[in-house]
């Protein structure tokens, strides 16, 4: 129905009656609404009365129940109203006494605070008055001071006459003390007057004004270092007072009618230099009277405490766990000042000089405060981030005298790029420099005068220094190379003169002498000298003369042996003349620099020029007489062959003199020593005998004269040789190994005969031996006249193998078994004959077989010269016994082959020898 639907409209949540009213209108069906409307009222009104007749008495009752509420809530009201009545007049009764309370309550507090402020006044007017009694005493006035501005800062003092005028009296007493507190610091830093110092230091800290004093002190003392250090390099400056300085000297100089001439630059150059030094000297005394003020005034805020009548508490806020047993240093609450305003922009210079006072003197350290140990040990707070900030900048400071050396190094350098002059000064004059240098450190330095001696430059001067001293290092190898290539030029076929090597001499002992004022600057000037050898040692190495000629040894000495004796003696005098100069400018050494020690990676002057030498110098020695060396090694050996046919041909005589081959080899060493060896520069005075010391590290002598560098040339072929003597000697048969046949009825002669020819073999070797050896230590070694260069030290072991030879010559064949496997007796040594190989002993008991016995060459079908060249070439003892032992076998089958009942007497002699030499053998190496 339409009606329903105009009903639902009006429950709806956007009623609207005027929309619905003119939607009934505009419908033209209002009388239809009406009739719903009306039909709907009759509903209710019917519904009402159906539910009113239903529930009459319910509703009765809830009326009643009603009434009697409403009566409840009237009699509550009226109570109510009557508790109010009696609290108002109970009001009205305490009224009065409470404001006469109240106001005698703000009467008394008021009379509290005119109280307080009496006390207040009477203790400024107290203070003001002892202010005024103790003018003159800067500790009593500072300490009244103190108090009062407490005083006034703990009320509000404006407004009172008599505070006013305390007030300034205060301030004009404040300025009058803290003027006089200036005027005491700068007069007691300027004298050392510590005491009067600390004074001062105490007045600030009273009037709460020292991180700031501290701060303009530092700014002072940087700002007078700044300027000494822009005036001692201001080029323009400099460039003024030269010319100044050149025109008055040329005013002197130019009398009436005498002519003048102008002042040539060598003359400007030395005026520019001697200004720009004295300079430096004044800069650095400045410097010095700035480090040692600050010095003294970080000493004397260790040193001083707070007084005890001040508080001794805990310094730092919300750290009231942390607390003093003693009072306070002064530098301790200038660390605490510093952390609590480390971040703040406003005290970042104080802070600044905070660590550069504390780290001028290193007399303080974190660890002395508890509080602040303690704060950097705590978890990540702004404090503890501030005090580990500031202990960081602690141990990364240098102090003023770092900040000084970063200040001049920043204006050095902008100076040498902008002058010519003043870079040639730093860098052609380091040394001077340096030694400037080093005496300002030995006066500023915190070390005792006792250790004195060991002090190094720090490493901020040590950077400041390094460009000029790498500078100079390069410009002094220049000098040094450029000396060699004047006297060695490149492409020289001609040995230079001794004398053009005393100018190479020359000019390292100049670098030496300037580089003398401190050893690490000797040792790299050193280490360039060794350089300049190695230069030298290469272009010597192009005069070398190579070819036959260099090495015949048949006659007179040929041109290219007399160049390279020349060129032997050159090297050995300029090696010689190096390292005296060196000596003698380490010894020239001044004492303060004596005992210092070197840094790190740096060997003393004389260790790194004697490592030169033999490394560089001694090799091409060795290279240059080698060929002979090998020559006269070949020489001998060739004579020594003889032996062989001189004892087979033409068997020994009982005159006890020595044998031919010795003679020859006597007469070859001779001419050898007067035709050759004499061109070598041998030692002529004593002094030159004074062997110089060997190298640690490898025992190499250093070449000082030719003669010495021959001897060491010759080491190894001199044990060649005396080996292949011996060696030859115990092979030496008088029938050579051959078996000779006689007669059955002159056997016993010839038997006869053969053994005596062999004792006297073995008598005329026993002589050789002898001889052998003199001949070497008279024709080769001088006579060991010169140190250290005897035949037993050129070739100790060989030399001891033919000194042991000898007696087994000696030693009766019945006895030789028991000789090498008896056991000395208790007390005594070993014989040296047991010290022989176990090769040469067979090689000599085989000799003194009978000639059916072959020789160990014989048995395998090779020649004496083979034989011998492989022994000496075979260092394996275990494989020359093997070959041995093959021989032997191989003789066994012989007479086994013939059927020979038994073997010669020797024969079980030489088989026991071998076996206990065999068996004398390093398991790993015994014949298979």
């Amino acid at each position: 129905m339409a009606g329903d639907t105009e009903l639902i409209e009006l429950l709806e949540g956007d009623f609207d009656q005027n929309a619905i009213v003119s939607k009934a209108f505009e419908k033209a069906n209002s009388s239809d609404v009406f009739a719903v409307v009306s039909d709907r009222l009759s509903d209710l009104d019917t519904a009402i009365s159906k539910h009113v007749s239903e529930h009459g008495t319910e509703l009765l009752n809830q009326t009643v129940d009603l009434e009697n509420f409403t009566n409840i809530i009237d009699g509550v009201e009226s109570r109510i109203r009557s508790v109010y009545n009696d609290v108002e007049r109970i009001k009205q009764r305490l009224t009065k006494p409470y404001d006469l309370l109240r106001s005698h309550v703000t009467r008394i507090r008021r009379l509290g605070l005119i109280l307080d402020s009496l006390r207040k006044i009477q203790r400024i007017s107290t203070y003001v008055r002892r202010l005024q009694q103790s003018s003159n005493d800067l500790s009593k006035a500072s300490e009244a001071l103190s108090e009062l501005k407490y005083a006034f800062t703990s009320m509000d003092w404006q407004g009172i006459d008599v505070l006013e005028k305390y007030h300034v009296v205060m301030i004009k007493e404040r300025s009058r003390i803290e003027a006089h507190a200036w005027q005491l610091i700068r007069s007691s830093s300027d004298v050392g007057d510590q005491a009067r110092l600390g004074l001062g230091l105490q007045v600030f800290d009273r009037l709460s004004l020292l991180p700031t004093a501290l701060e303009v002190l530092i700014s002072e003392r940087q700002a007078e270092i700044e300027r000494a250090v822009q005036a001692a390099v201001d080029v323009e400056e400099l460039t003024k007072r030269t010319k100044n300085k050149t025109a008055s000297l040329s005013a002197t100089t130019c009398n009436p009618g005498r002519a003048s001439y102008p002042i040539n630059s060598n003359a400007h150059n030395a005026a520019f230099r001697s200004l720009f030094w004295t300079g430096l000297d004044q800069l650095l005394a400045t410097q010095e009277q700035c480090v040692g003020a600050v010095r003294l005034l970080a000493v004397t805020l260790c040193m001083k405490r707070i007084s005890g009548g001040e508080s001794a508490g805990a310094l730092l806020d919300r750290l009231d766990s942390f607390a003093y047993r003693e009072p306070p240093k002064l530098t301790d609450l200038l660390a605490v000042y510093a952390i609590q305003n480390w971040t703040n922009p406003e005290t970042q210079a104080c802070c600044a000089a905070i660590v550069l006072t504390l780290t001028s003197a290193n007399p303080w350290t974190v660890e002395a405060v508890p509080d602040i140990a303690s704060i950097c040990a705590l978890e990540d707070t702004d404090l503890a981030s501030n005090a580990r900030s500031f202990c960081d900048a602690l141990s990364s400071s240098s102090g003023l005298l770092g900040w000084a050396s970063a200040c001049m190094e920043t204006h050095f350098q902008s100076a040498t790029k902008r002058s010519s002059h003043l870079k040639e000064a730093f860098e052609g004059e380091y040394p001077r420099l340096l030694k400037l240098f080093l005496d300002f450190w030995r006066k500023v330095a915190t070390t005792p005068q006792g250790d004195c001696e060991g002090l190094q430059l720090p490493s901020y001067l040590l950077r400041l220094l390094q460009p000029y001293e790498t500078a100079y290092l390069t410009r002094s190898l220049s000098r040094l190379f450029e000396r060699v290539g004047t006297v060695v030029a490149p492409g020289a076929t001609v040995v230079p003169e001794p004398a053009a090597m005393d100018c190479i001499i020359e000019v390292a002992a100049t670098e030496l002498s300037r580089a003398a004022v401190q050893t690490d600057l000797l040792c790299k000037v050193a280490n360039n000298i060794a350089k300049m050898v190695a230069l030298f040692a290469t272009k010597a190495e192009g005069l070398i003369e190579v070819g036959p000629m260099a090495s015949q040894i048949s006659g007179p000495p040929s041109p290219a042996q007399e160049s390279n004796f020349q060129l032997v003696n050159l090297i050995c005098h300029f090696g010689r003349s190096l390292r005296h100069s060196v000596a003698r400018h380490v010894r020239g050494l001044p004492a303060a620099t004596k005992g210092s020690v070197l840094s790190p990676g740096l060997s003393g002057p004389e260790a790194v020029v004697d490592a030169a030498i033999v490394d560089k110098l001694n090799p091409l020695c060795r290279t240059i007489l080698e060929p002979l060396a090998a020559s006269l090694g070949d020489g001998m050996e060739e004579i020594l062959v003889g032996m062989h046919q001189e004892f087979s041909s033409t068997p020994p005589g009982s005159d006890g003199g020595c044998s031919a081959y010795i003679q020859s080899l006597q007469g070859f060493l001779r001419r050898l020593r007067t035709d050759l060896f004499s061109r070598l520069s041998t030692p002529t005075v004593m002094s030159d005998l004074c062997h110089l010391p060997r190298r640690p590290s490898d025992g190499q002598q250093f070449y000082t004269f030719g003669e010495i560098a021959l001897l060491d040339s010759l080491r190894e072929h001199l044990s060649s040789c005396i080996d292949t003597f011996l060696l030859h000697a115990s092979l030496l048969r008088p029938d050579n190994g051959r078996t000779a046949s006689v007669p059955t009825d002159q056997a016993a002669a010839a038997e006869e005969e053969e053994t005596l020819n062999r004792e006297r073999i073995r008598h005329r070797l026993a002589t050789d031996c002898v001889e052998f050896e003199l001949t070497l230590e008279e024709q080769v070694t001088v006579n060991g006249r010169i140190p250290g260069c005897r035949l037993i030290d050129l070739a100790p072991e060989a030399y001891a193998r033919l000194r042991a030879f000898r007696p087994l010559l000696l030693i009766p064949t019945e006895d030789l078994l028991t000789t090498f496997t008896s056991t000395p007796a208790e007390g005594t040594g070993a014989s040296p004959v047991t010290t022989l190989s176990g090769t040469l002993v067979l090689h000599h008991a085989i000799s003194r077989a009978p000639a059916e016995i072959p020789c160990p060459h014989t048995a395998s079908g090779w020649s004496l010269a083979r034989y011998v060249h492989w022994v000496l070439h075979t260092p394996d003892e275990a494989a020359r016994l093997n070959f041995i032992s093959h021989a032997l076998a191989v003789y066994t089958e012989q007479v086994k082959a013939r059927n020979q009942r038994e073997y010669p007497a020797i024969f079980p002699i030489i088989r026991n020898l071998l076996e206990h030499f065999v068996a004398k053998l390093p398991a790993q190496n015994l014949p298979p």
